[in-house]
């Protein structure tokens, strides 16, 4: 089966890539269609995990658009993906496997137009930022991703939640937020009272600019504290982190019943992503061209240029 590369990816972005279905993984794919009003699941070409021998196996059914609605897995060569830290709550430096497992607020589409995630709609004026989140959105153990629990995500950012360190970037959000102004207006609002109007502050919160905060389940992490949850952690996102070897690799298997019913961030098609780090562009090659990943990210042009597309 021929193989097709996509140019140069930076991690970050390539959780919306891959759950629109815009990166290639094992060629043949179609040119995207237009983008429908429903949110489709990720029509990202995958190969399918093999059968046990012996074992019958029926073709994945299709969607509207041919592609098959579920594939087995997606094995990805990786450059990087900053570091090995999975708890925004105590945070050093930011690590793009959140992407995969507990959303932001925001996003940027692949125009680079800034898009929504768990926040629905968003305002900030000279007082404050208002928030409208997505009302369905939750988290893998069945607690509500609300105003609450956001509310609570911002003060453990801050290091105002007892048994957290806090970010790195607490000081810097700190100049921000006022918070004591925060305020739960409804299930789903939020009012947070800033000290300054700086929309560089708050590019830095939201995430369509930055990855630096992402939304972690907050009664869950309280109870059981951060040892805990760094050993057994529980998403928010569309994939649940289920096996990780920190500066090696990660598995991520579908969240079946994610909440994201955007066309850019809904259940991913492939069963299972599987993040590989493989830091030499040549070792990324080799593991493409001889069939033990399905993509590799970031081959510098000389390398890739004459792999078929």
């Amino acid at each position: 089966m021929n193989r097709s590369l996509m140019m140069k990816i930076h991690l970050p972005f390539l959780l919306a890539l891959l759950l629109t279905g815009m990166i290639v993984a094992c060629g043949g794919a179609e040119e995207p269609a237009a983008a429908p009003t429903a949110a489709p699941t990720a029509a990202a070409a995958a190969t399918e995990a093999p059968a046990a021998e012996g074992e019958a196996r029926s073709a994945p059914a299709p969607s509207s658009s041919g592609a098959p609605e579920s594939v087995g897995k997606l094995t990805v060569a990786a450059d990087g993906w900053g570091s090995d830290l999975v708890n925004t709550w105590e945070d050093t430096q930011p690590s793009f496997i959140r992407d995969y497992f507990v959303p932001r607020l925001l996003t940027r589409d692949e125009n680079m137009e800034v898009q929504p995630l768990l926040a629905t709609t968003w305002e900030q004026d000279e007082n404050a930022i208002r928030l409208t989140l997505h009302p369905n959105a939750s988290c893998q153990n069945g607690e509500r991703l609300d105003a609450q629990a956001v509310a609570t995500n911002i003060q453990a950012f801050l290091g105002n939640i007892d048994g957290f360190s806090g970010s790195f970037l607490a000081n810097t959000l700190d100049g921000l937020v006022d918070d004591q102004a925060i305020e739960i207006v409804s299930d789903t609002e939020l009012y947070i009272g800033t000290d300054s109007a700086s929309p560089a502050g708050w590019s830095i919160l939201h995430g369509a600019n930055y990855h630096l905060f992402w939304f972690h389940p907050a009664e869950h992490l309280i109870e059981v504290g951060h040892d805990a949850y760094v050993r057994d952690p529980v998403g928010c996102g569309p994939y649940t982190l289920t096996d990780f070897n920190p500066g090696d690799a990660a598995t991520f298997t579908r969240w079946d019943d994610f909440w994201g019913d955007y066309v850019y961030y809904s259940a991913p098609q492939h069963e299972i992503l599987e993040l590989v780090k493989v830091p030499e562009a040549t070792t990324r090659f080799a593991q493409l061209t001889a069939g033990n990943v399905d993509m590799a990210l970031g081959l510098p042009f000389p390398i890739a240029k004459d792999l078929e597309r």
